[in-house]
């Protein structure tokens, strides 16, 4: 079970990751910019941190 500090932490997470698609089409740079490769990137590292927050919860291990 996943504590209500770490809940929150994860839901900020999923929140920042939901967010980057949105802010890389604002952004309206053509592919092969850079800025909008760094947010692809910073997406996938933003669901890599989620997973092992959660796996880490679900085992009972804290992650600070």
């Amino acid at each position: 079970m996943i504590g209500g500090h770490e809940d929150d932490a994860i839901a900020r997470l999923r929140y920042v990751r939901d967010m980057l698609p949105q802010l890389k089409q604002i952004a309206g740079l053509p592919h092969g910019s850079m800025l909008p490769y760094l947010l692809d990137m910073a997406r996938v590292e933003t669901q890599s941190e989620i997973d092992k927050r959660v796996t880490a919860s679900r085992s009972g291990r804290d992650l600070k």
